[in-house]
């Protein structure tokens, strides 16, 4: 098996939109980003606050201008991060780089939301004496539909895009598991380059809660409640790595483990974005999966730097990230990447880096990040 490295990150989020920009935050001292929404112009939102990425301009960040309109917020986050993370100067480093069947591509997602509203129009104009119509449907509103809506909305447009813009051909997978998404991609990847199959891949996920149905989600969550234990504003962002084959005392992928929280019988799976109360008890399971691992490297130290995702249970030692970022589902995944790496090379911290985060149906990932032995 051969170790990974991580040699590169992008990110997207609401503190600006490149890596140099989350490590300025970072060094500021992860100062709140909550801000008016702008995105959204309903005056019934069940909050006025999120943290949304500032000045964004698609245009600014993805080379493929007519595809932009093929890209939901969340996709164009996602495939901008993931060409950070592979590079500058992206044309001569594929020429550079072995066979497209030898670079791959995966992914994490959240669950697809109507980002604009695309069915209200229509469905408003075919509204006969307060009933629908599906005669009048048919007659006006279909005209007013995108054509494109679902195309639009489909979870693995991050990767398809990603890859059409970098020639990868190789092992590639998309995980729809809200935060644990972006972490679940890493471990495929990692594994991908360990045994041989990819000389490189990219690993991370991008998201935004900063919708209408995800507000009105949260809401009937009570996540706006004055007294929330613990609210976490709508958010945007996301963040991926590059993986190549490393050597010692490169920083890489040490250890990563994935469970289930298991359901009660007879109780359904709970909504989108909130995974179930016994998620505990598959976070320990992982988590005692990766130490084993590490141990088989020879790694002892146990005391890790600990950042986990929204909705994990808070521990000592834990860098609270999401109060202050926001909750951007599924790309908070892939920002405990940007995290890792800020505390590898930005604050020096040379312990093993130990990141968790959890699914909206209770799925849990554990990745232990550090210097290869």
């Amino acid at each position: 098996m051969r170790r990974v490295a991580i040699t590169n990150v992008g990110a997207v989020g609401p503190f600006g939109a490149s890596l140099d920009e989350f490590l300025d935050w970072w060094k500021a001292g992860r100062p709140a980003l909550a801000r008016a929404i702008e995105s959204i112009d309903e005056p019934w939102l069940p909050t006025e606050l999120a943290c949304e990425v500032p000045f964004w301009k698609p245009r600014v960040h993805l080379p493929d201008r007519k595809a932009i309109k093929l890209m939901t917020p969340r996709v164009q986050f996602g495939v901008t991060t993931a060409l950070q993370a592979w590079g500058s100067g992206v044309d001569d480093t594929i020429a550079m780089l072995p066979s497209a069947d030898r670079r791959g591509m995966f992914t994490g997602a959240g669950v697809p939301v109507d980002e604009e509203w695309t069915f209200r129009d229509a469905v408003e104009t075919s509204i006969v004496d307060e009933t629908f119509d599906v005669v009048r449907f048919a007659e006006k509103g279909q005209d007013l539909l995108n054509p494109l809506w679902l195309v639009k909305s489909l979870t693995n447009n991050i990767l398809a895009f990603t890859a059409k813009q970098l020639d990868l051909q190789g092992d590639n997978d998309n995980f729809e598991a809200g935060a644990a998404g972006p972490l679940l991609a890493l471990g495929s990847a990692a594994r991908s380059v360990a045994c041989d199959r990819m000389e490189v891949a990219l690993a991370g996920g991008a998201d935004s809660l900063v919708t209408v149905e995800d507000l009105l989600v949260m809401d009937r969550h009570g996540l706006f409640a004055p007294d929330a234990p613990r609210t976490l504003l709508p958010s945007q962002g996301g963040a991926f790595a590059r993986l190549e084959p490393g050597s010692r005392g490169q920083f890489g992928v040490l250890a990563f483990a994935s469970r289930m929280a298991p359901l009660a019988k007879d109780v359904a799976p709970p909504a989108t974005h909130f995974p179930p109360d016994n998620v505990e008890e598959a976070l320990d399971l992982a988590t005692v999966e990766v130490w084993h691992q590490a141990k088989m490297l020879g790694i002892k130290d146990s005391q890790a730097t600990q950042i986990r995702g929204p909705r994990l249970p808070d521990g000592p030692g834990d860098i609270d990230l999401w109060t202050t970022l926001g909750d951007p589902g599924a790309g908070a995944g892939g920002l405990l990447l940007a995290a890792a790496w800020a505390l590898r090379f930005t604050d020096k911290d040379t312990r093993p880096i130990e990141i968790a985060a959890a699914g909206p149906s209770g799925e849990v990932a554990v990745a232990l990040l550090g210097t290869l032995p």
